[in-house]
């Protein structure tokens, strides 16, 4: 259920009364310069968990956590001959994603433009892996399965992201199985 709440300050977005089951946050749409760091629900962290919002807590309190600090990926995309490739899919996997649905859940990724140039969002600071070809670029278990075995490949750029930084990469199109 999509919410835009006031950033600072506390909003609802449960309708009353909550239905007992099991929930998973999503955040999007972020102004430019933050990202998501953390969501807890009753103290414990929940991002790229479930959650039943009926239990913990008393009253139920979910604490979005947003930053500042984060920095960019900027991606170039030739062929072997260095002439840009144009809408390549780039994938920008974090190596702190435990698990194929943690992945899901955190990575980022864009499709380049005519002169093969993608910059990512803001994100936040750390280890990734980053791959560039012509692959689904969605959330399906068969996309993220493909993207999960990719990250260590060669093809895959490994790279670290500091506060504030903006890291430059070169990738050529690799295949995706």
């Amino acid at each position: 259920m999509p919410v835009a709440p006031p950033i600072p300050g506390p909003f609802r977005f449960f309708p009353e009364p909550i239905f007992q089951d099991d929930y998973i946050v999503d955040v999007g749409g972020l102004p430019n310069g933050v990202y998501w760091k953390d969501v807890t629900y009753g103290g414990r962290s929940i991002r790229n968990a479930f959650f039943n919002p009926g239990t913990g807590a008393n009253p139920p309190v979910i604490r979005f956590v947003l930053a500042r600090d984060g920095g960019h990926v900027s991606a170039a995309v030739s062929d072997s001959q260095g002439k840009p490739v144009s809408d390549a899919d780039v994938a920008l996997l974090p190596a702190s994603a435990d698990s194929e649905a943690a992945l899901a859940s955190m990575m980022t990724w864009g499709r380049t433009d005519s002169n093969g140039e993608w910059t990512s969002e803001t994100i936040a600071p750390g280890k990734y892996s980053v791959i560039a070809g012509f692959f689904p670029t969605d959330r399906s278990p068969e996309s993220i399965g493909k993207l999960w075995r990719a990250r260590t490949k060669a093809e895959a750029e490994q790279l670290e992201v500091g506060p504030g930084a903006t890291v430059r990469v070169s990738l050529r199109p690799a295949e995706v199985e």
